[in-house]
C-alpha cells in the first residue's frame, strides 16, 4: 500500500492535493512506521485556522492502522467541525 502512496504523491496534477505526506520511518525495536497523510484542500484550510483542536486516536476504520480523527471547534458558527484524516 506504500508504494501506491508513493506514486500517486510523485504524480503532477492539476488538482488541488489530497495527498500530502508518505513517509517511512524506522522506529528502535519496532517494525517500520508507515505515515500517510490525505485531507482534502477545505480540510486542510480549516486545520490552519482552528484555535481549539481535539484528536481522538481511538478512532479506526482500518484494522491495524494507527488512523486518528480531529475535532476543531467553530467560533463564528459555534459548532465542531470534524477534520479526518
Amino acid at each position: 500500500m506504500i508504494v501506491g502512496a508513493l506514486y500517486l504523491l510523485r504524480q503532477p496534477s492539476e488538482d488541488l492535493p489530497y495527498l500530502h505526506c508518505v513517509e517511512i520511518h524506522p522506529l528502535p525495536g519496532l517494525e517500520l512506521f508507515h505515515l500517510i497523510v490525505c485531507m482534502s484542500p477545505f480540510m486542510s484550510m480549516q486545520l490552519m485556522h482552528a484555535k481549539h483542536l481535539s484528536i481522538d486516536t481511538s478512532f479506526k476504520r482500518i484494522h491495524r492502522w494507527q488512523e486518528f480523527e480531529m475535532e476543531a471547534w467553530d467560533n463564528e458558527r459555534m459548532w465542531c467541525r470534524y477534520i479526518h484524516t
